[in-house]
């Protein structure tokens, strides 16, 4: 798969959900989760009483809520039980602290920080005991809902054939001055 998704939980577990090694550890998400792509925006717009038309007056982004299902599994090769998964993926999420949703792709590292926003739903149709098997709603939200990854850091170095003298030197407000600056391309 092009992406791969995992949960890294405030408690230090880390789950794959979704891509190579997805289920080894009983969990697997579902088809359609829902508000992960774009980060929710609306725009702002005024209209006077006697005004045509309105006035833009900018954007704003909204919380990020995501809902997922997940299917929830024992992990007979480890001599796990479907209760065990199920009660340490109840224990990854918190309504107060935040776990990460990890996505890898080709492009780079992006991670989500999601906390519970309610209990997650579990109406299984048949005794998951019986069968070991469950699935879970999960209800999350990202106050900042922009996916990040870490800073990308570049070094310019410049050579004594770049430098350029100033005709008038830069100053700046903390009265440093600059008479000479480098040219060169990052």
């Amino acid at each position: 798969p092009l992406i791969l998704l995992q949960v890294e939980s405030w408690n230090g577990s880390l789950w794959t959900i979704h891509g190579p090694g997805a289920g080894t550890q009983g969990i697997v998400l579902d088809e359609d989760p829902e508000g992960l792509w774009e980060t929710p925006s609306d725009t702002i717009w005024t209209e006077g009483a006697f005004q045509e038309g309105g006035t833009y007056g900018g954007v704003k982004h909204n919380m990020q809520d995501v809902v997922f299902n997940v299917h929830i599994s024992s992990i007979p090769e480890a001599g796990v039980e479907w209760q065990t998964v199920f009660s340490q993926w109840k224990q990854a999420w918190d309504f107060e602290k935040q776990s990460y949703l990890v996505a890898t792709t080709p492009s780079g590292i992006r991670r989500l920080a999601l906390q519970k926003v309610s209990t997650p739903v579990f109406r299984p149709k048949h005794d998951p005991g019986i069968n070991s098997y469950g699935l879970m709603t999960m209800t999350l939200r990202a106050a900042w809902p922009f996916w990040v990854e870490d800073d990308v850091v570049d070094v310019f170095q410049s050579k004594p054939a770049n430098r350029v003298n100033l005709s008038t030197p830069i100053t700046f407000p903390d009265g440093t001055s600059l008479s000479a600056v480098y040219r060169g391309t990052v």
